[in-house]
């Protein structure tokens, strides 16, 4: 009875995964790996959401315009009698509280800072910006204290923090994580909210850069008020501060990003995020995120969900779950915050969690039906041994019949000199070499598929068929590990005929491609192409080339070299070119260690094989043979149509890798090749733009 491998359930494949996935989400949550996710989780929050108008204050810019109007010294900070005028000048129109970003530090004209200390003490209701700076003695830190305006006006005004750090530049939350009672910004200040003001609160920005209501600073020193002026400013809170770097303000640098600057490219002066700050804290409009504890148990469940819910899934249907999950969680964040001022680090769910347990998923779905179908044909060869064991007849009869699964093809009696393979059913001879034949083969399920057999016999030295077997077991393991290399299905050794044998991948046919017909199949090599069509088109020839350079770079990852790159090696299975004829795969030379110089004349490396470089050698040699149409023995000659007037100038690119791919000296030809396909891959990228409409025509 044939016996197949039994899945393990769910729970047992989902367990690993969902705990990897909850992991993970724990740690991008808590620790500064994942802060970008967290950052670009709360920067979203714009991308859909529409402006916000607001009332309640009003921004006043110390901006270019004012500069130069009111005729400021390069070089030195604003006039604080200036400073004066524009207080008394709110206190006559109805200001309710004037909050200034500017440090006034020191003092330099006394006359002028008496008048800025009676016209704030007029008001009455004006807050001043301050700094928290290091307290250090002899090279000790003693604390901090604050750096603020000159001593008669601190007296007058109240203090608040304006500094903002971020690690990316990007203004996210309230205050600096230095405010506190003891500091408190000045946002919470003017807002009446110093000892209640949020510590973990994200600013809600209302709209981006500049929407804030604004003035020029020297509007309001005009003559006389109009009603715009009026109602812009008449009980209403003015912020007043840099729009950039204007003279000498009291800020080394006044622009800062907000999420709204990745897709308008504006900065917002500092003045504008305290006024934003500010009416956060009136409107009571602020964002917030769940309590850690809340936010690490919604990732580990989340985790567990993906975990469990995706394993063992088909692939398209995981594939649906994962969007459908990571739609979800950034439709339920944007409502959530929109909606409740509450908002969720959903990158975290989305861009990590989601991909993790999806590819984990596919993995192990892909390694377990790669399991089961070496399992299955292991079963299958070993039932071909003995016949099927069946049941008991209908009619009650001890002695039972075969079984037979239904539609399965009946296979034919084998003829004379044809091998009996465990498993297959060798149909046609399809390819003959020194040492073995090649057949055309179909399994028990009736695939088609290419079988070679070696005859201990047809091996006068044991040593061919010890190196292909050296061959086969090097190459095996990694032969479904990349598409460029035709598969190897089975190994095997038949000890009653005392032969070798090994399936793999079927070729194309050389005129039907994938409909395989038994009497006229012909396999579809490269050199069959070049047979029937001479040079190929470059745009073909680059593409093979980029395909193949990748397939030899991955077998050079895993310490092996293929010795025997020719075009009769080549085929195409499903259209795409691999790499066949493993039987001399062998490993790397080492310093100092020996190859034998085996392969084929003329496209072997002036070195010798043994290297990665003779490999990107012989692969150069099939390139000039398919992109020019020249034989290798007349290499480095140029085809006629090269010298004649009219031609591509990328014919010429092309042939400068295929140059600097088979140059005689070992130093000057490409170090391996990845680098091959790089500069393949360039040529591809400046065809295709060439061909692009408004490039003109493209020759090949």
């Amino acid at each position: 009875m044939l016996k197949l491998p039994i899945r393990p359930s769910r729970q047992r494949r989902g367990a690993p995964c969902a705990a990897v996935t909850a992991l993970a989400g724990l740690l991008l949550v808590g620790t500064p790996l994942g802060r970008p996710l967290v950052n670009w989780s709360y920067d979203s929050l714009y991308w859909f959401r529409a402006d916000i108008p607001v009332r309640g204050v009003t921004i006043l810019y110390m901006d270019e315009e004012s500069y130069v109007r009111l005729h400021q010294s390069p070089g030195t900070s604003w006039d604080r009698a200036l400073h004066a005028r524009l207080l008394r000048r709110l206190t006559e129109l109805g200001a309710r509280k004037v909050a200034f970003d500017i440090l006034f530090a020191g003092t330099n004209n006394p006359m002028a800072d008496a008048q800025l200390v009676n016209a704030a003490k007029a008001h009455g209701h004006v807050y001043v910006a301050a700094l928290k700076t290091p307290r250090v003695h002899q090279g000790t830190l003693l604390g901090t204290e604050l750096l603020g305006p000159f001593q008669e006006l601190a007296a007058v005004t109240t203090l608040g923090l304006v500094e903002v750090t971020e690690n990316d530049g990007v203004v996210r939350q309230h205050s600096s994580n230095d405010a506190s009672p003891e500091f408190p910004s000045l946002a919470a200040c003017a807002a009446d909210r110093v000892t209640d003001a949020p510590r973990a609160a994200w600013l809600n920005y209302y709209g981006p850069p500049g929407f804030l209501p604004s003035l020029s600073y020297h509007r309001v020193l005009a003559a006389e008020a109009d009603a715009e002026l009026q109602s812009m400013l008449s009980n209403q809170v003015v912020f007043v501060g840099a729009k950039s770097i204007v003279g000498m303000t009291t800020k080394s640098a006044d622009a800062f990003r907000t999420p709204y600057t990745v897709w308008t490219g504006r900065t917002s002066p500092g003045v504008e995020l305290n006024a934003t700050a500010f009416l956060n804290l009136l409107r009571g409009d602020w964002w917030t995120r769940p309590p850690p504890w809340l936010e690490a148990g919604l990732l580990v469940l989340i985790g567990l969900g993906l975990g469990f819910g995706l394993a063992g899934s088909r692939p398209g249907s995981a594939v649906g779950r994962a969007l459908a999950v990571a739609t979800a969680i950034a439709v339920l964040t944007l409502m959530g915050a929109w909606s409740f001022n509450v908002w969720f680090p959903w990158m975290v769910v989305s861009g990590a969690q989601v991909p993790l347990a999806l590819s984990w998923s596919l993995i192990t779905l892909s390694a377990g039906l790669w399991r089961e179908r070496r399992a299955f044909e292991q079963a299958l060869a070993l039932a071909t041994k003995a016949p099927f064991v069946s049941g008991p007849s209908f009619n009650g009869d001890a002695a039972a019949a075969p079984i037979r699964p239904a539609n399965l093809p009946r296979p034919l009696p084998p003829e004379p000199g044809v091998p009996v393979v465990p498993g297959y059913q060798l149909l046609r001879c399809i390819g003959q070499g020194a040492y073995g034949r090649v057949w055309l083969a179909r399994d028990i399920l009736g695939s088609f598929h290419a079988v070679k057999v070696l005859r201990r016999q047809s091996f006068k030295d044991p040593l061919p068929l010890e190196r292909e077997f050296r061959g086969l077991s090097r190459f095996t393991p990694i032969s479904r590990s990349h598409p460029g290399f035709v598969h190897i299905l089975h190994v095997g050794w038949k000890e009653e005929e005392d032969f070798l044998y090994y399936a793999m991948e079927l070729a194309d046919d050389e005129q039907s491609g994938a409909k395989i017909s038994i009497e006229e199949y012909s396999p579809r090599t490269l050199a069959g192409e070049l047979a029937r069509r001479g040079r190929c088109p470059l745009e073909e020839v680059v593409e093979l080339g980029i395909q193949l350079a990748d397939a030899l770079e991955h077998l050079h990852r895993h310490q092996l070299i293929h010795r025997d790159i020719k075009p009769s090696n080549i085929l195409f299975v499903k259209g795409a070119p691999k790499f066949a004829d493993i039987g001399l795969v062998t490993e790397v030379t080492r310093a100092g260690g020996e190859t034998n110089y085996l392969g084929t004349p003329g496209r072997i490396a002036p070195e010798g094989p043994g290297t990665p470089a003779s490999d990107v050698y012989g692969l150069g040699m099939v390139l000039y043979e398919t992109g020019l149409g020249m034989p290798v023995e007349r290499f480095p000659e140029l085809p006629p149509f090269m010298i004649q007037a009219g031609a591509d100038p990328l014919i010429f690119e092309f042939n400068r890798v295929v140059m600097r791919a088979c140059e005689f000296q070992e130093r000057r030809r490409y170090p391996s090749a990845a680098a091959l396909r790089d500069d393949l891959a360039g040529l591809r990228a400046r065809m295709k733009a060439q061909s692009s409409p408004g490039s003109g025509p493209s020759r090949t």
